[in-house]
């Protein structure tokens, strides 16, 4: 491994991994501090190069650090992405029965979303699909949670399993709240009780917003 390799990795090891596993830990707060403290603490393992200038020849060594600087960054985003692309699936699928909260999970992403920014690696495809697919579940498993709602209700079979019908989880194609109501029907419709029209205020909140309605909002 060459020193830029090096300096990259242990940057990447500083920044990511306390996090994650802060993250994982279910420990979201520790976690922003850890990046926090990870990104700054990378700044020092290139203080070595800023700590020789002087005297003669300090334009070409400044050019070189620069050109080393560079080079560091540019591998630190080639180490970073698989790792971040690991602890997003980990969020989407390791913890779906894990009993770690909803809130839990968005709020590790959101610090993710922050080391992403850091690294510019917001508009890497591989890592956008993965989020897309984290937000593509979740809204998924809240329309579950007001469907789940509707049965002491004591449906129909004929309009439960309409309704049933309107989910397609390989897609983004969520129903709408005009969708839901007409597989509902009228005479279901006006017989929603707070339960039921809670969920579906929280389904629909995340489905326009990818973001949870309320902190206490989680799989029942």
């Amino acid at each position: 491994m060459d020193s830029v390799a090096l300096r990259a990795f242990i940057c990447a090891s500083i920044i990511l991994v306390p996090a994650i596993g802060f993250g994982i830990a279910n420990m979201p707060k520790v976690m922003g501090l850890a990046i926090g403290a990870g990104v700054a603490a990378s700044i020092f393992v290139n203080v070595d190069k800023i700590a020789t200038f002087s005297g003669f020849g300090v334009k070409a060594e400044m050019r070189q650090a620069i050109k080393e600087a560079y080079a560091t960054t540019e591998a630190l985003k080639r180490l970073a992405e698989p790792l971040m692309l690991a602890a997003i699936d980990t969020l989407t699928y390791g913890s779906r029965f894990s009993g770690v909260p909803w809130s839990q999970k968005h709020e590790v992403l959101r610090s993710l979303d922050e080391v992403a920014g850091e690294l510019s690696l917001q508009g890497n495809a591989e890592i956008s699909a993965a989020r897309s697919n984290f937000f593509r579940l979740h809204t998924w498993d809240h329309y579950n949670r007001f469907e789940s709602s509707l049965r002491e209700l004591n449906l129909d079979r004929e309009t439960a399993d309409r309704v049933h019908a309107l989910k397609q989880y390989d897609t983004e194609n969520f129903p709408t709240e005009d969708q839901i109501v007409a597989a509902l029907g009228p005479d279901v419709s006006v017989r929603l009780g707070e339960a039921q029209r809670e969920a579906l205020r929280d389904y629909m909140f995340y489905r326009d917003n990818r973001r949870l309605r309320s902190p206490d909002v989680d799989i029942e």
